[in-house]
This record gives C-alpha cells, sequence and structure tokens, in this order.
C-alpha cells in the first residue's frame, strides 16, 4: 500500500463520517440524486452501472434495492469503504488497487459510470489518463455523470477545497469541460444540482442563495470580471461518450 493510499484506509471513519452522518443523512442524500439525476439514467434495468468511489453506498442502494437496476457494481481503494457498501448492498463493492487499469480491463463495458466526489481526490498529472480510461470503458453513447465542489463559488469553494487533506485539485465549470474535452468526450454538459423542495426549510434555503447568488454577480463586476455560469456549491457534469468508435480520435 502506497502512502497516498493510506490516507483512504480509514477515509469513512476519520474524515467523512465527521462531515456527513451516514445514517442521518442517507435519505437526503439518496432523495437528491434521485432529484437530480435519475432522469438521466438509462430507462433499461438491465444496464450495467459502474460506481467509482461509491462512499456510504447511497447511489448503490437507490439503484439496486429501490431502482431495482440488475447489473450495478461499485470500486474503491478503500477495504473500508468496500466493507461499508456492501453491508449495504451484500456483493457490491470491490476493492481495487489502481481504477485506471481496473477500466483498461473493461473496455467498452458499461452503460453508466458515476464517480460523485471523486475527482478532486485525484493528483492533477493522473487526471487526463484516468478521464481517457474512463471514455474507453463506457459503450457507444455510454454516459458519465460527474460531481464534484465547485471553486467558482467564493462563499464554499476555499473550504470545499481545502477542508479535506486529500483533496488534489479544484474544478470551476471551464476547467471541468477543458478535461472532459480533452479525453475526446464531446457531448457534454455542465451545471448546478437543484435543491431539494422535501422540506419546509428548503424555502428560506432557496431565498438565501437567490441574495448570495446576486452578490456573487455584484463583487465579480466590482473586479470587473466576467461571473461563471454555475455558482453553486457543487457543479455536476454529464458526458457522452460519441456513438462512432472512428469518433474517439476526430
Amino acid at each position: 500500500m502506497t502512502e497516498r493510499q493510506s490516507l483512504f484506509d480509514g477515509y469513512l471513519t476519520k474524515h467523512l463520517s465527521h462531515v456527513a452522518d451516514p445514517f442521518r443523512f442517507r435519505k437526503r442524500t439518496k432523495a437528491h440524486l434521485a432529484y437530480n439525476y435519475m432522469s438521466l439514467l438509462p430507462k433499461n434495468k438491465d444496464a450495467r452501472i459502474l460506481e467509482i468511489g461509491p462512499g456510504f453506498g447511497e447511489w448503490l442502494e437507490l439503484l439496486v434495492a429501490e431502482q431495482k437496476y440488475t447489473h450495478v457494481q461499485a470500486i474503491d481503494v478503500s477495504q473500508e469503504v468496500a466493507d461499508f457498501c456492501n453491508n449495504i448492498i451484500l456483493g457490491s463493492t470491490s476493492v481495487v488497487e489502481d481504477t485506471q487499469t481496473f477500466l483498461k480491463q473493461h473496455a467498452q463495458s458499461f452503460d453508466v459510470i458515476l464517480m460523485f466526489h471523486v475527482l478532486e481526490h485525484i493528483p492533477k498529472q493522473q487526471i487526463p489518463g484516468l478521464l481517457a480510461a474512463l471514455y474507453e470503458a463506457l459503450k457507444p453513447n455510454g454516459k458519465l455523470l460527474i460531481e464534484v465542489p465547485n471553486m467558482a463559488n467564493p462563499f464554499t469553494g476555499l473550504n470545499f477545497r481545502f477542508a479535506d487533506f486529500t483533496h488534489e485539485v479544484g474544478f470551476t465549470e471551464l476547467s471541468l469541460q477543458y478535461v472532459l474535452q480533452s479525453a475526446h468526450f464531446r457531448e457534454i454538459s455542465i451545471f448546478g444540482p437543484r435543491i431539494l423542495k422535501d422540506h419546509y426549510k428548503r424555502i428560506p434555503q432557496t431565498i438565501i442563495r437567490m441574495i448570495v447568488d446576486g452578490m456573487i454577480t455584484i463583487i465579480f463586476r466590482a473586479y470587473a470580471t466576467r461571473r461563471p455560469r454555475v455558482i453553486s456549491p457543487i457543479l455536476s457534469a454529464l458526458a457522452i461518450k460519441s456513438e462512432h468508435i472512428s469518433q474517439l480520435r476526430g
């Protein structure tokens, strides 16, 4: 095990569980995922779906136990993560030492790959190779779905970037678009996830965000800088592999 891999050995208990209680927020996280992303997934329940970095297993539980997808698997570098997720969905998660090698061994295997709050943990020099391997692992018309913290938000970006010692890089919509295009994805949509309207407390949250967004616009104008299009705390990306493999190097 490398020094870097050892950082993730106890990641759930040493860090992530202090950020979000895995049981208290499980229902809310699943509702967020369903509200923002389920419409982007295949209707075919036999679609092959891979999740990289499943964390507390919310995607796995949502897809397998609730949505009844039949071919869902997850991989992670952490045995702790794998053990936790396998307690949620038995046999769902495997430990892999090298994600890029795993992807190369599964060329054109997946209809969807999910990578939520993982890309920011990858060393910058490794990101192009990883994204290229993700592209190769997708079937034609396959979809890559990503979430990362948004560094363009001046109120949350720095905290997201540096509160987690294992974060290696930060993204805005422009840098995320750039690396995805560099990996030969052509159909790319980058957006901010919507606030889930599941409780009356979401009303003041929505109003406050509208006010803050206005403040951010004023701040950028004061510095004579163009305001980023997406300033939500989280960036979402949907990237689709070209239908024809011949377009790969086009």
